[in-house]
């Protein structure tokens, strides 16, 4: 079934998508109700409205839908909601549709979706993971164990979506946003509540709570995996990231719902978020479950051996201790592991299944994932990773890791993404040559734009360390050893 073919079979009433908005009719028909008036179609983008759509002018970080309200009437929308007092009835002319005013569209556009598609999120239940680094792969090891245990799992994640109903085949759905916009949400919701999906683990990101797109969902289970600086292009500073991030569990979550935390802050701290989150969730979680090597932590570390190709882990919970050998490798795949073991807790998983399905678990793409010839590995072969760091911390773990393992040189080859937080950009420049013998500064989807000045900002934090630049006809010509 293709997703984009999934709508309402019959035409909806405008009363019946705004249930659970408050608004107010500024302008309509006199001799028609909001029963009266059907909708074919909802649309935030006024471009792709059709005859007998809803329009809903959202302001966004780069345009305003207000100022397209023209553009969706002439494509005959038949009604339109806005925010309070950025419409004026008068300029709609001999427009015969409905105006509707609402505080905040952003939310009334979420609302609006899940009404369209019949509230999906009332039949599933849903696992949420947030925090700057960590997400997917916990995403990951999570889906493993579920599926492990029998259950029918779908996954809203940076990677794609994805769902095992009751086929028990694979349904993989491509995706562009790690949190769907709200209308795209719910139609994949759709798909895998009609599929036979039970659980469904979601990728929260700080873009996806601040623009209201996960609407009416309320999670029974949510991790915060860390904070560390990223997103400053759209957040105004750490403290709006984390207010975003928190939002998670100050409004999303079942009156029963469980936290799964850190025991303590993870990585370096730019800014103070551990105790305020704590705070944030014993005032609306019934439960916080601590993952961490402290002796109080609920799933606790008791020690760990890394090693190349795998990492051997012995974790406290519920006081059985339990031995795992699991494929994924490094430091901060360990705090991956021990918050995907506090959600299987907060499910009430049985431990042996939880251990079982981490030890076969894979991970994610992309995440420290070694490429591997399709050929056996010659032994004097180099080991190559590949990992999706694009943040300061995340760079500075994936390298720290690789240097603590054996090896004879670490060559890291790194750039930064355009239309991005640039202030990132000399850090992650410092780490890269912090930590390697050989750092090789490329491109990175410089977007909109000039990459030779992504360059040349990632250099300035290289050349603040004294570390001399060479060219690439230096590297050709080196040899082993030789700086």
């Amino acid at each position: 079934m293709d997703i984009t073919d999934i709508k309402p079979s019959y035409l909806l009433s405008l009363e019946s998508l705004l249930q659970g908005v408050e608004y107010r009719v500024v302008r309509g028909n006199h001799s028609k109700t909001l029963r009266d008036i059907e909708i074919s179609s909802v649309f935030s983008d006024s471009r792709k409205v059709e005859a007998g759509a809803l329009f809903v002018a959202i302001r966004g970080a780069e345009y305003d839908g207000h100022d397209y309200v023209s553009a969706a009437l002439a494509n005959r929308c038949v009604a339109v909601i806005c925010e309070i007092g950025m419409i004026h009835p008068d300029t709609l002319g001999d427009w015969t549709g409905i105006l509707v005013e609402v505080e905040d569209s952003s939310k009334a556009y979420g609302l609006v979706a899940a009404n369209y598609y019949g509230r999906p999120a009332d039949e599933l239940t849903f696992i949420g993971v947030t925090g700057t680094n960590g997400k997917t792969t916990v995403t990951y090891l999570l889906e493993t164990v579920l599926l492990h245990a029998g259950q029918k799992v779908g996954v809203i994640g940076t990677v794609n979506n994805r769902y095992v109903g009751d086929s028990g085949e694979m349904t993989v759905l491509p995706t562009q946003l790690t949190t769907p916009e709200a209308m795209m949400l719910q139609k994949v919701l759709r798909e895998m509540a009609d599929s036979g999906v039970r659980y469904v683990i979601m990728e929260v990101s700080s873009h996806g709570l601040a623009q209201n797109r996960i609407s009416n969902i309320q999670f029974t289970a949510a991790a915060f995996t860390n904070l560390s600086r990223d997103h400053l292009d759209y957040h105004t500073g750490m403290e709006d990231y984390f207010f975003e991030k928190s939002k998670l569990f100050t409004e999303h979550m079942v009156k029963n719902s469980i936290a799964v935390l850190p025991a303590d802050s993870v990585g370096k701290e730019e800014f103070s978020w551990h105790a305020p989150l704590v705070e944030k969730c014993r005032a609306h979680c019934a439960k916080i479950i601590y993952w961490g090597n402290e002796e109080d932590a609920d799933i606790r570390l008791l020690g760990y051996d890394l090693q190349l190709n795998q990492t051997q882990l012995e974790i406290e919970a519920n006081g059985k201790k339990i031995t795992l050998c699991s494929q994924l490798i490094g430091r901060f795949n360990i705090d991956n592991i021990l918050t995907a073991f506090g959600l299987c807790s907060a499910l009430k998983l049985n431990l042996n299944t939880v251990a079982e399905g981490l030890r076969k678990a894979g991970g994610a793409p992309g995440r420290l994932e070694r490429v591997v010839d399709l050929m056996d590995e010659p032994l004097e072969s180099p080991v190559v990773l590949v990992d999706y760091a694009h943040t300061p911390d995340a760079l500075e773990q994936v390298l720290s890791t690789v240097a603590s393992l054996p090896h004879r040189e670490l060559y890291c080859v790194f750039g930064c993404g355009g239309d991005r937080d640039i202030g990132k950009r000399p850090l992650m420049g410092e780490i890269g040559c912090r930590f390697s013998d050989v750092a090789i500064v490329t491109d990175d989807n410089p977007r909109t734009e000039n990459p030779d000045e992504i360059v040349n900002q990632i250099l300035a934090g290289i050349t603040a360390t004294g570390i001399e630049q060479r060219s690439p006809a230096w590297l050709k010509r080196r040899s082993r050893g030789v700086m």
